[in-house]
């Protein structure tokens, strides 16, 4: 998909792990093992996904996926969103050059764990900052709710995507398709509801 006319797009990752989490990995394991993240972009308005990438969570990485993002856009002048992720703001940089719109989203959690049996409990956000990194971003769209809801999509429609899960065994060469699946599935169920 190239010349796409996105106008409001939201990004983020979803972790998930090849093989065994990265704890578990030794010098030995091939390189591909251990924690894998799917950057995924979505437009706004759409939900359509015009960039996706599977990799290690790297400044490298993160610039190959903004790379991408911005070569699927027709005008680069597009409004921008993600969390607040330290590569982002360079590949961001590097792939926009400024012509974006770009602000970041960075959410403060509560007290993690203090209350007894919380191991697996997501802390509550206590806080949401928004910052303008580029451009003049709208701030009433300023915002990664759309992908996050994505992502959670992803996470219980799939199990090799929850963080317990029991297809551990499961290989790279299983991670890619994974994730191109969900992304043509959003893509055709949209496009589905947008002409019933």
């Amino acid at each position: 998909m190239r010349q796409l006319p996105c106008r409001r797009l939201q990004c983020d990752e979803i972790w998930t792990y090849v093989a065994k989490k990265e704890r578990h990995v030794r010098d030995d394991d091939p390189a591909e093992f251990g924690d894998q993240w799917v950057y995924v972009a979505l437009d706004a308005d759409t939900k359509l996904i015009p960039s996706y990438f599977v990799g290690k969570r790297s400044s490298e990485n993160t610039q190959v996926f903004m790379r991408d993002v911005w070569q699927r856009i027709a005008d680069h002048r597009i409004q921008l969103t993600t969390d607040a992720f330290i590569f982002c703001t360079k590949a961001v940089e590097q792939s926009f050059g400024g012509d974006a719109d770009y602000a970041q989203l960075k959410k403060l959690f509560g007290d993690y764990g203090q209350h007894g049996n919380e191991r697996y409990s997501p802390s509550p956000i206590t806080e949401v900052i928004s910052r303008t990194i580029s451009g003049v971003p709208d701030p009433a769209h300023v915002s990664t709710s759309y992908v996050e809801r994505q992502n959670l999509t992803i996470r219980m429609q799939m199990r090799r995507f929850t963080r317990r899960q029991t297809l551990s065994r499961s290989g790279w060469r299983t991670l890619k398709p994974l994730a191109l699946y969900t992304s043509r599935i959003t893509i055709s169920v949209e496009f589905i509801r947008r002409f019933e």
